[in-house]
């Protein structure tokens, strides 16, 4: 059996090749989750809520809330940056460890952008060059 999370194919020893499609939405907000990381133990790294504007005056966004989720992808644990506004949790390695960016306020434009590592529940922040990292922030299995 051949499972497709996010773009990878994870296949089990042994397994026959075959194809299985599984969505994996975290009820927080239905209309938008973007699942971003993946390690080889099928852990997953995303977030849900759009971030668009909320339309009003003064404006505001639905805020972006990062998670992590394992097999059977029904269960999201919460992980967001102490004090921020907005997470988005983007890559996960083999050893669980996390990054991400993070909003210190509503509107999340620099300054007030900032990347964050998570390590076992310990979040340091890291200077990220945001016309560089393009929505992105990568992690190796040996950091």
């Amino acid at each position: 059996m051949l499972l497709l999370i996010g773009g990878l194919l994870l296949l089990p020893a042994g397994a026959q090749a075959g194809y299985i499609y599984q969505n994996v939405i975290n009820p927080g907000d239905p209309t938008f989750n973007q699942e971003l990381g993946i390690n080889n133990a099928g852990m997953i790294a995303g977030y849900f809520g759009s971030g668009a504007s909320s339309g009003g005056t003064p404006f505001t966004l639905t805020p972006n809330q990062g998670y992590t989720v394992a097999a059977p992808y029904t269960s999201f644990a919460s992980e967001n940056y102490p004090t921020s506004f907005q997470t988005q949790v983007t890559g996960i390695n083999n050893g669980g460890v996390t990054v991400g960016f993070n909003a210190d306020s509503n509107g999340a434009t620099v300054p007030n952008f900032f990347g964050f590592v998570d390590n076992g529940g310990t979040f340091t922040q890291v200077k990220i060059q945001i016309r560089r990292a393009r929505g992105r922030l990568p992690i190796s299995s040996s950091e």
